[in-house]
């Protein structure tokens, strides 16, 4: 048989037939359905508040920069980079930040540690945002110093609770 001999494909193989309902498209993970809560935080006292979100995924950045343009007066900061993110810290006003914890340069507990060495950043809160979701990983991220832990998928309505819990928590400090 040569090398080259052609085959008649078309005879070869079998047909397939599958049969799909209609649905409605699902809604892009970017797309985000304005969220009403109980409570809106004092927006008079939230003219300055700065959240930094460090995470390597920027469909997350756009995830979180979209919920949080939801809540009037909060300057929204991001990194791509932890080394990036820790130099924003260190250089820019930043009230709270938001940290992802596996990132390919330096993991989010690392960054933690880096900040919480400087005087410029280690008063500033951190909140974890990460899908791990085990209790070992969560409690492992805690005992560190965050000072909470958001899983993801982000539930956008428990989401922006806890940020306007804490937000207003810091306010009052």
């Amino acid at each position: 048989m040569s090398p080259y001999t052609a085959f008649d494909y078309n005879s070869v193989g079998s047909k397939f037939f599958i049969e799909l309902p209609i649905t409605e498209p699902p809604q892009s993970t970017t797309e985000i359905q304005k969220v009403e809560l109980k409570k809106e935080p004092d927006t008079k006292s939230l003219s300055s508040f700065t959240v930094l979100y460090i995470d390597d995924i920027p469909n997350n950045i756009e995830l979180v920069r979209k919920t949080l343009s939801m809540r009037d007066n909060i300057k929204f900061l991001s990194s791509l980079q932890a080394s990036l993110g820790i130099d924003i810290a260190k250089s820019q006003k930043v009230d709270l930040i938001l940290m992802d914890i596996q990132m390919p340069e330096i993991d989010g507990v690392e960054a933690f540690k880096i900040l919480q060495k400087d005087e410029r950043t280690s008063d500033i809160p951190v909140i974890a945002l990460s899908a791990n979701a085990l209790t070992k990983d969560v409690d492992k991220v805690l005992d560190v110093g965050f000072k909470s832990y958001i899983t993801k998928p982000i539930d956008i309505p428990k989401f922006l609770e806890e940020m306007d819990k804490f937000i207003e928590e810091e306010m009052k400090r």
